[in-house]
């Protein structure tokens, strides 16, 4: 004979945690859909070769200090989103010896 009385979370609910369920992972799926196309249109629309004398004069107007970026520059998604840079030298304040860090 079945229980004439209903479960508590049937009582609170009414059934509606099936559609909330489903609206819920439908935004999910959303997000993460719009994070991956976020991605692929920031590597392929930014190129990073065309802000290395702006990184170069950030540094320099930050530290007073000369920046030398000869290798190349790259995005990075893994394990965070980053600029990746090659061979890159930063010179000594005033007062210190000429060769570079």
């Amino acid at each position: 004979m079945p229980n004439p009385v209903p479960s508590r979370l049937a009582r609170c609910c009414n059934g509606s945690v099936k559609p909330l369920f489903k609206w819920l992972l439908a935004f999910a799926s959303v997000l993460l859909l719009l994070a991956v196309v976020v991605a692929i249109a920031v590597f392929t629309l930014v190129k990073p070769e065309q802000y290395r004398t702006a990184i170069a004069d950030a540094v320099k107007g930050a530290t007073g200090r000369v920046l030398t970026l000869d290798g190349t520059l790259g995005l990075d998604l893994f394990p965070c989103c980053a600029l990746e840079l090659e061979k890159a030298s930063l010179g000594n304040p005033p007062g210190f010896p000429a060769e570079p860090l």
